[in-house]
């Protein structure tokens, strides 16, 4: 008969659970004729203690596998061993055997009371209930003897409490696991998604070895399933390691981690990537400016592009591994700045995700009071100093590390890594989605307008700069252009906002749009056709408005006046502004009142230097309405932009402003 301790056909782990079986059904049954059985620390039984003597020689040369051969041979000739069963613990704790050092434990507690415990043994006993997500049992543990150390006896204390109580307040979460499409390799993990949840970009391994490589991997989802996984390209894939990435809401810029590079300035730098088409750019490092000679690791772009959030251990900062932010500026990245107090602790803040409505930070944290290791946080930005962190919540965190998550537009779902042992106690790491239906995690949701910009005769598609402004606040949130060989573009708002869109492209007549949001809006698409200039050409500026009965500028059109006035000062052309109404009232105070609109456009784009040799004005009044039969249309109050002469070309236009 094979020896069952050395066979390998027999698993590991059914030995373990079968021996604790036995001592917790010993004890049990033990105790129930005198309580004092289960109380020895060392055996009588000689053959016991000579096992256990020939198990601490081994524990002395570092043989902790004939170690806890001997220890559990010991225990089976003896369960009331106790000894031998901490020993096994601890044993089974330094090869970190976690799960199976915790069951010893567990036995261990039941063949003696709390009581006859060491101080930091009843401590350490405490915890480890706590650290498996037993909180109750923690704390009636914590209860049952008095503690000399006062400071981890509260510190403990509070740490149960907000447990059992976060747990009474559990969110209602829905977890899926991604299809095997997706989950196709060994371990897959940091999980970043666009947000229309087309494109789901992760870090993956072939196999358990920590060591092996880490690749960047694709899947698309069509709305109905996901692609099969696949490398996300051979411009990146290299024999280093890649992971940890971010990717710009409209899928095009993605910036990612690399370690131990031949071009690396530290441990691991940040690295980025544009796409053109289908096909990604050669990889570049963000340089010194960004980077360190220390950590830099997990970035999250915001969705206009303009701010990068990542986690580094440079000095610096409070704890760690602390939040750091670059903001992309006058075409360059500026040095990082360290987030602060409110969000750095003296532990680790890892894994920054800035959403796409650009408020709200969520972030992994094992420095505050939580559930157990790192739990998920979240801020609203910008003024730190005025928000709160807020733990994410029972549901979503629990005694294990929740680290990272990315979470879609409407704050409804989020993408995470969820990690399981495989039967052999190996790690295993599926992505997984969470649905927050009735409970969002974000206020102020982000939507999204997607589309093409194409030339109107030949359909072509076209490079155009795409600017989005508020127009209540009269300023630029979100920057973009077309792309080349598509000519999709992309672009995030807020909800509840009043936006207008501006469009050019070298050669075209620009185009503007207006947005106002509300919370039934869904993500839109609007295909963009632009006209050459030439002479004769018009359109209708849709982001000038006035006040009502009058001809005083609402500040909402400010905004696109200063777009308008770059745009000539462009081109070296004469441009007609033109003022309509409609046909309601008396006919010469409608022609007044576009005369006097289209007068106060003018007067402002003189003042944002304009020369008067490029621009005119006229009011029509009611003669050129745009919807004729019906004279009460708000189309047909409004300014219009006519080219009526090119003089030459001043510069090649559309520079970067």
């Amino acid at each position: 008969m094979a020896d069952i301790f050395t066979d390998p056909q027999v698993s590991e782990y059914t030995l373990i659970g079968s021996l604790v079986r036995k001592l917790i059904i010993f004890c049990f049954c033990t105790a129930m004729l005198s309580a004092s059985v289960c109380y020895g620390q060392i055996s009588t039984n000689r053959k016991a203690l000579k096992l256990y003597e020939k198990a601490e020689e081994s524990i002395k040369h570092r043989d902790f596998w004939t170690a806890n051969q001997l220890y559990t041979k010991a225990i089976e000739k003896d369960p009331a061993f106790a000894k031998a069963v901490l020993r096994l613990a601890q044993s089974h704790e330094v090869l970190r055997n976690m799960d199976t050092s915790f069951m010893y434990y567990q036995a261990y507690l039941r063949l003696l009371p709390m009581d006859s415990f060491s101080e930091p043994l009843a401590l350490k006993m405490v915890r480890l209930f706590q650290e498996n997500g037993f909180y109750h049992k923690a704390d009636s543990l914590l209860q049952s003897r008095p503690f000399t150390d006062t400071n981890a006896f509260q510190a403990i204390q509070e740490e149960l409490s907000y447990a059992i109580d976060g747990m009474q307040q559990a969110r209602m979460v829905t977890y899926e696991e991604l299809p095997s499409q997706v989950n196709s390799l060994y371990t897959q993990y940091f999980p970043t998604i666009t947000i229309d949840e087309s494109t789901l970009i992760f870090t993956a391994r072939q196999g358990p070895d920590q060591l092996q490589d880490e690749d960047l991997m694709v899947s698309y989802f069509d709305g109905n399933e996901w692609s099969e996984a696949e490398s996300l390209s051979d411009q990146i894939k290299s024999q280093d390691n890649e992971g940890a990435a971010t990717i710009s809401a409209d899928g095009r810029t993605l910036i990612y981690t690399s370690c131990e590079s031949s071009i690396s300035m530290g441990s691991c730098d940040l690295f980025i990537a544009f796409k053109n088409g289908d096909s990604w750019s050669s990889p570049r490092n963000l340089g010194p400016t960004v980077n360190s000679r220390y950590w830099d690791s997990q970035p999250s772009l915001s969705a206009d592009g303009t701010r990068l959030f990542f986690s580094s251990n440079r000095p610096g900062g409070m704890g760690g591994r602390d939040v750091w932010v670059s903001e992309y500026k006058l075409n360059q990245w500026f040095p990082p700045q360290n987030l602060g107090p409110t969000i750095n602790s003296k532990k680790d803040e890892v894994t920054p995700f800035i959403h796409a409505n650009n408020q709200d930070l969520f972030f992994g944290s094992n420095g505050r009071v939580g559930f157990g290791g790192f739990d998920l946080y979240q801020i609203s930005l910008p003024d730190t100093t005025r928000s709160e962190v807020m733990n994410l919540g029972y549901g979503i965190n629990d005694h294990l590390d929740q680290v990272s998550m990315v979470v879609s537009g409407d704050g409804k779902r989020g993408f995470f890594a969820q990690e399981s042992k495989s039967a052999f106690g190996q790690v295993v790491s599926k992505l997984v989605r969470a649905s927050f239906d009735s409970q969002p995690l974000v206020k102020r949701r982000a939507v999204y307008v997607t589309g093409t910009v194409t030339d109107e005769q030949s359909g072509f598609p076209i490079t155009a700069s795409i600017i989005l402004s508020d127009l209540l606040k009269n300023e630029d949130t979100y920057r973009t252009t077309s792309d080349s060989q598509s000519g999709k573009y992309f672009f995030t708002l807020n909800e509840e906002g009043t936006y207008g869109v501006w469009v050019e492209a070298a050669g075209y007549l620009f185009e503007d749009f207006s947005f106002s949001t509300n919370d039934e809006l869904a993500p839109d698409t609007l295909h963009i056709q632009l006209r050459k200039i030439r002479p004769g050409i018009k359109l209708t500026l849709e982001n000038i408005f006035f006040e009502f009965d009058s001809y005083a500028l609402s500040e909402k059109s400010l905004s696109e006046l200063n777009q308008i006035a770059h745009f000539i000062q462009e081109l070296a052309f004469n441009v007609e502004v033109s003022g309509h109404t409609d046909s309601v009232g008396d006919s010469d105070y409608n022609q007044r009142l576009s005369q006097k609109r289209a007068e106060a456009v003018y007067q402002y784009l003189l003042k944002l230097n304009v020369s008067p040799d490029q621009i005119s004005f006229k009011g029509y009044g009611s003669l050129h309405p745009l919807i004729e039969k019906n004279t009460q249309d708000s189309r047909n109050r409004r300014i219009d932009f006519e080219v009526k002469e090119i003089l030459f070309e001043k510069n090649s236009m559309n520079k970067k402003k």
